[in-house]
């Protein structure tokens, strides 16, 4: 047990070597180098600021018992400063860790630079701490000032940390398409992934001393100056497709997804490529494909058009609507009805629903009809052809192609009155008109051939071998 004397004493030394450990007590600091040897009792006036730290600060000797201990020991670890004054520090050390502690502290009571150490401490209620700790060796008293922080909360934060930067890492070097990091404002690559590296054909070396615009067509860069980006959370985010160059000259398309956010204290762009070349090129030809198709369509006077199930309008060409705005003063969209009550008469909608209806169910058919025409008192003739659309073994919509066929129903009443007319002649001349195919030996013979012949169509076939026949015997 250490004398009153000495226990003042040494707690001035201890408060003053503590002082020299805590910067924000200079005030405190300075009126300690002014008291002489008697004044120093009355120092412990301002022991309520140790025992307000929230760090542990303890005092022990060279047989490493505790000598004094703030109630930040308490707070921390459970245990009163009365059970744990004259206790060995070592008790306030895991198990399994005393023995490297204990050499820690010979080592800087010989004076070794060992000032900082880290162990674990067990709290009464049996949860683990971690306690950074800082010592300052007396040799004069014979004494360690100690100061010990829990960074039991921080290490596993930084712990957390560094686990969430590894996991980004990773996924940001094994990501399959390649990723870079640039300077928002000078566009300087600051980082650039393996992928990137492979598939733009720079090195890591070459790619860090360039910038964004480099690997853009010089017609391009002026665009990169006013780029939109949106909020999303408390990023701002850009995206868009550009024309990058490869290191061999090769142009490419890239759909370019940036994310601007702040990473240890700077702006900084996290961007991700997706090479869209081919696909590109696919949505050019289909592009070209579909105005091909739309001019092929269009450059016919038929009419064309397609419909889904449910009667509604999925493809038509410039003939349809023309048609259908001429009849009906009707004007369809994709994706309207083809019956609307709204747009065509009753009869009209009962008719050409039956025929739609029987196409989805399969059928496909022709049909004529009479239509409108263009000119008052004309009568237009249509043929109309319906095809079922199959996907498997289901109907799913209907493609109709109608064509105007006034002209050829023409032709065929005037080349039938025109037979008629010369029928009549040969009829009343008694001559008929015969034609041998020389390849079949079949026989062409009009009417009057039969007359003549006294046979009738649906008894005889007119063959050259069947005329030979005929003919009597003397003739033949």
């Amino acid at each position: 047990m250490i004398n009153q004397g000495r226990e003042n004493f040494s707690h001035t030394r201890f408060f003053c070597a503590l002082l020299l450990f805590q910067p924000i007590f200079p005030a405190i600091l300075r009126q300690l180098t002014t008291m002489n040897q008697g004044q120093t009792v009355s120092i412990f006036n301002h022991e309520g600021i140790l025992h307000a730290s929230p760090d542990i600060i303890c005092a022990i000797d060279q047989a490493c018992r505790i000598l004094f201990i703030n109630e930040a020991a308490h707070r921390l670890l459970g245990y009163t400063t009365g059970e744990l004054t004259g206790q060995s520090f070592l008790n306030l050390v895991d198990p399994e860790g005393r023995e490297v502690i204990e050499k820690i502290l010979a080592d800087i009571m010989k004076g070794l630079p060992l000032g900082r150490f880290d162990h674990h401490s067990n709290t009464r209620e049996g949860k683990k701490l971690i306690i950074r700790w800082s010592v300052n060796w007396q040799q004069e008293a014979g004494m360690l000032y100690c100061v010990g922080r829990d960074i039991t909360d921080r290490l596993q934060q930084e712990k957390l940390q560094q686990e969430s930067e590894a996991r980004y890492r990773k996924l940001f070097q094994n990501n399959p398409l390649p990723m870079w990091i640039i300077d928002p404002d000078t566009k300087q690559f600051l980082e650039v992934n393996e992928k990137a590296i492979h598939h733009y054909g720079y090195s890591r070396e070459e790619f860090l001393s360039m910038t964004a615009f480099d690997i853009r067509p010089e017609e391009d860069r002026p665009l990169m100056t006013n780029l939109h980006r949106k909020q999303e959370g408390e990023n701002l985010v850009y995206q868009g497709r550009w024309r990058h160059i490869k290191k061999n000259g090769e142009r490419i398309d890239v759909d370019i997804t940036s994310h601007y956010i702040e990473h240890e204290g700077r702006n900084i762009a996290l961007v991700l490529a997706n090479d869209v070349t081919e696909q590109v090129k696919i949505e050019r030809r289909q592009k070209q494909q579909q105005r091909n198709e739309e001019a092929l369509i269009n450059a016919t006077r038929d009419m064309i058009w397609s419909l889904d199930q449910n009667f509604r309008l999925l493809a038509a060409n410039r003939s349809f609507h023309e048609a259908t705005q001429f009849a009906y003063k009707a004007s369809l969209r994709l994706g309207d009805s083809v019956i609307d009550e709204l747009q065509f008469p009753p009869e009209q909608i009962q008719r050409w629903k039956a025929l739609y209806n029987r196409a989805l169910k399969g059928e496909a058919f022709q049909m004529q009809s009479k239509g409108a025409s263009t000119n008052p008192g004309e009568e237009r003739w249509w043929e109309t052809s319906f095809y079922p659309i199959f996907d498997g073994d289901n109907v799913t919509g209907i493609v109709c192609h109608s064509r105007d066929i006034t002209m050829n129903r023409r032709y065929q009443s005037e080349l039938l009155q025109l037979n008629q007319k010369l029928e009549t002649a040969q009829k009343i001349a008694q001559l008929g008109y015969w034609e041998l195919d020389l390849a079949t030996n079949d026989l062409f013979w009009t009417m009057e051939v039969y007359n003549i012949w006294d046979r009738h169509p649906s008894q005889f076939r007119p063959t050259l071998d069947a005329f030979i026949e005929s003919l009597h015997p003397d003739d033949r």
